[in-house]
């Protein structure tokens, strides 16, 4: 028997009084009131949003910068590509408070446009799932780090 168990023998085993008065004075909780009691609370104000904060600063990283070579060979990629290629971009996407720091993203898509005047490559998403529409997203040229066209299954 444990220490708490010795310490409250005597009434441990008891029934809830049922009689009027005890009902009167402390009367039956409903449930929807008794779940409250258990639901999760924020115990400081903004925590979790910091948290988060700090979180998503870890995992950001700085943009990285490309040689002249390699800017070159890029060039000659986003030059040869075609209205309707499907292609994997890996492009920097930055944090709206830092735009040297963000995290490099990957997509795979249909190219709906080579824009050479506003330099942006706009691409069709596949949905994931049947009930998800397509959608389109436009990447500039100067966020995108490798573009790999891949076949199509």
């Amino acid at each position: 028997m444990s220490s708490s168990e010795e310490k409250y023998k005597d009434i441990i085993r008891m029934e809830r009084p049922w009689d009027a008065v005890t009902l009167q004075k402390h009367p039956r909780m409903d449930l929807s009131a008794r779940a409250k009691i258990f639901s999760p609370f924020a115990a400081v104000r903004g925590h979790s949003d910091r948290l988060r904060e700090e979180d998503d600063s870890l995992t950001r990283v700085e943009r990285r910068y490309f040689s002249e070579e390699d800017t070159v060979r890029l060039s000659a990629v986003l030059s040869s590509l075609k209205k309707g290629m499907h292609v994997t971009v890996t492009y920097f996407l930055p944090c709206s408070d830092d735009p040297e720091m963000g995290d490099y993203m990957e997509i795979s898509g249909r190219i709906t446009a080579v824009d050479d005047v506003f330099r942006t490559l706009r691409l069709a998403l596949e949905p994931t799932d049947s009930l998800a529409k397509e959608r389109s997203v436009s990447i500039p040229f100067y966020d995108i780090a490798s573009v790999n066209h891949t076949r199509r299954q």
